[in-house]
């Protein structure tokens, strides 16, 4: 008998994902990105978090992310009756609450036979940065198919021996003491979130030196005291009037690790700032 209970339960739940959009698991889930509404930020910031869920929207696997932004963040999407059963729109609303000084933000998805909706309020607009990619994923996850949030992973061609891209860089890294995340866009550029509320706009480049591919990222924009968390406030203040661009040279030793150098500034013994270069290890988390 509980044999019994226990295959129909199996064939229950394998009918249930099959039928729950018209698809199996196994099928190409196409997600059109419009980006973000978001009418209380300034427009760099508000670019920064479109390509920020741009870019670990396209870590998913089995999804094919189309990016259907005209403009640098959001685009309207067309009427839900334009999507099949298996493609969808995906944008997100974000607004500031003015009497709580919170933000919440508005996860859509909808097609021609799907319109849902996922509510999430954040203290602040940095912790909406700072959130772990894993979050938006379970989130899209969850409105895609409630009733299975895990995607079948597959197997990560490793490059070492090849040619490094920055479509095979793509994805949020972690490792440095001050800094919450670096984001790697496909595009070449990114960002790098510190833990003080900063962010710094990248340029990533890639050269072949000694048949070792060295991956060169530089600090693109203006300077900023709080790129150097590590001094104190006021020789940081003083010393990046002059500073040159932060810059790091990174190789790839395995398909989630980076590890190198960073050109940046130190504290000397009486307390001024000296430039330096440090060893960093970046790692990319699934």
């Amino acid at each position: 008998m509980k044999k019994r209970r226990f295959l129909l339960k199996i064939i229950f739940s394998l009918f249930f994902a099959t039928n729950l959009f018209g698809q199996t698991s196994d099928q190409i889930i196409e997600i059109n990105y419009y980006g973000i509404e978001a009418s209380n930020l300034e427009s760099n910031m508000a670019k920064m978090i479109s390509d920020l869920y741009y870019t670990q929207l396209c870590e998913l696997q089995n999804y094919t992310i189309l990016d259907k932004r005209t403009e640098p963040t959001f685009s309207t999407p067309p009427k839900k009756d334009d999507f099949s059963g298996n493609s969808f729109s995906f944008f997100v609303e974000i607004n500031k609450q003015m009497e709580s000084e919170t933000w919440v933000a508005n996860f859509n998805l909808q097609n021609s036979t799907t319109e849902k909706a996922i509510k999430k309020q954040y203290e602040s607009f940095y912790k909406i940065l700072m959130e772990q990619k894993s979050t938006l994923q379970e989130t899209l996850l969850s409105l895609v198919s409630p009733s299975d949030t895990t995607t079948p992973q597959k197997q990560q061609t490793s490059p070492l021996n090849n040619s490094i891209s920055t479509d095979f860089l793509a994805g949020t890294w972690f490792g440095e003491k001050n800094v919450n995340k670096v984001v790697l866009m496909r595009s070449g550029r990114g960002f790098v979130i510190y833990n003080n509320g900063a962010s710094m706009n990248i340029n990533i480049k890639i050269e072949a030196k000694n048949s070792t591919n060295k991956i060169i990222i530089t600090q693109q924009g203006n300077q900023n005291a709080s790129f150097f968390p590590e001094l104190p406030r006021n020789v940081a203040l003083l010393a990046a009037k002059n500073a040159k661009p932060i810059q790091w040279t990174l190789t790839l030793t395995d398909n989630n690790t980076l590890t190198g150098t960073k050109q940046t500034l130190s504290l000397t013994e009486d307390n001024n700032a000296t430039p330096s270069e440090i060893d960093v290890i970046w790692t990319r988390k699934s």
